[in-house]
């Protein structure tokens, strides 16, 4: 397999099955194994392992952001697409076997060609998924999303294929890849089918232009007006991939909407601000998106009596509200905005946990009109995003 990788040929699920058969037709009888022994030296196998398992050699350190199964459902959703085939109605764990069988097993005259067809498939997007996807990567302390080198090594004569712990091949590329998966429901993630579609039918490209391409499906497939469900929605990407929808953001965050802001808007605003890299500092450079789920009103819903930075007007808009975790949010509390303030520089020394929180509590004071300006500031980073995301 490494020198398939090395030459760029590992997608290619007909040259690897080739490759393959060859190899069997050339093992005599007497190499093949019965199935009690290969059971044995599976066993044998695994308690060598055990034995000699080492922390900087443990395959173990990289997860999947999502199982096999919804893996499954996207590879089928691009299958019945390429054939011509009605898409799914939905992406769902727990009718992995009732969707296969009412949209792939029921052509039973070409069964055998459909299942070696899909199989093809599947191996050249687990490919391009391993190799340009994010996963969770263990650091220790914690986990992260990483899209992390591959390269190939040398050791007693043998060649093999590894993952760099530390580095990220493409920084921006994992780090939108990661606001997408924690602003999206965790158990169907829709924009990973066009973009894995879209790397499937531009191989070789580099990075930059997968990158280029997700930054252009994220503001037009999610930040554009939800008509209609996302099933239908990212087929319509499929089809047309760089397609052009009127964007939303300005008329969605003019709303005093308060904790019904849908958070995608709080995790795409802290994308934009590392991007648009609106600080040159450390802190900044080395931000990551984690998992929060409750909004934050900068200035309290119900102040105390010696609060002194209060807002009226702006309590329920944009430039008053942060997304946090819900611990946080029982810390912050009606705390005063001089006490929130301080709170968070403690919190936020060595790695930010907001980069708009960061933003907002640049101001020693907090009132209406410095609320108000810092969401026309945020809006107008998004408008200048947005305006310069590359095209087809």
């Amino acid at each position: 397999m490494t020198a398939f990788y090395e030459k760029g040929e590992l997608p290619n699920a007909p040259t690897v099955r080739t490759k393959l058969q060859e190899r069997m037709l050339g093992q005599s009888d007497h190499h093949a194994l019965g199935l009690e022994e290969i059971l044995k030296s599976a066993e044998e196998s695994t308690a060598t392992e055990a034995a000699t398992k080492d922390d900087e050699t443990d395959p173990a350190w990289v997860r999947s952001i999502f199982g096999f199964p919804l893996f499954l459902q996207h590879t089928l959703r691009i299958w019945l697409f390429e054939n011509g085939r009605a898409d799914l109605p939905r992406l769902l764990d727990r009718e992995l076997l009732e969707l296969f069988e009412a949209n792939f097993f029921q052509d039973a005259t070409k069964r055998s060609e459909n299942v070696r067809s899909f199989i093809d498939m599947l191996w050249r997007l687990r490919v391009i998924f391993d190799e340009h996807i994010v996963k969770w990567a263990d650091q220790g302390e914690e986990e992260i999303h990483l899209i992390s080198n591959i390269s190939v090594s040398t050791s007693s004569g043998k060649r093999y294929m590894s993952r760099s712990r530390q580095t990220d091949s493409h920084r921006a590329f994992s780090l939108l890849q990661s606001m997408l998966y924690h602003s999206q429901e965790i158990t169907t993630q829709y924009w990973v089918t066009p973009l894995l579609l879209f790397m499937h039918q531009n191989p070789g490209e580099k990075a930059e232009r997968y990158f280029a391409y997700l930054r252009h499906l994220d503001n037009h497939l999610l930040g554009s007006a939800a008509d209609d469900s996302l099933v239908v929605r990212t087929l319509a990407f499929m089809k047309d991939p760089w397609q052009r929808r009127s964007l939303i953001h300005q008329t969605e965050l003019a709303s005093a909407s308060g904790v019904k802001f849908a958070h995608y808007w709080f995790y795409k605003l802290e994308f934009v601000l590392w991007f648009q890299e609106k600080r040159a500092v450390e802190r900044w450079k080395k931000f990551r998106l984690t998992a929060k789920s409750s909004v934050e009103h900068i200035s309290p819903q119900t102040p105390t009596e010696r609060d002194d930075n209060r807002v009226n007007q702006a309590l329920n808009h944009f430039g008053n509200l942060a997304l946090v975790s819900r611990s946080l949010n029982s810390e912050y509390g009606n705390l005063p905005y001089n006490e929130k303030r301080q709170r968070f520089f403690n919190n936020n020394k060595n790695r930010l946990d907001s980069l708009k929180m960061d933003l907002i509590y640049e101001n020693d004071q907090w009132n209406d009109a410095k609320a108000f300006t810092h969401q026309r500031e945020m809006v107008g980073c998004l408008d200048a995003y947005c305006n310069t995301t590359p095209q087809a």
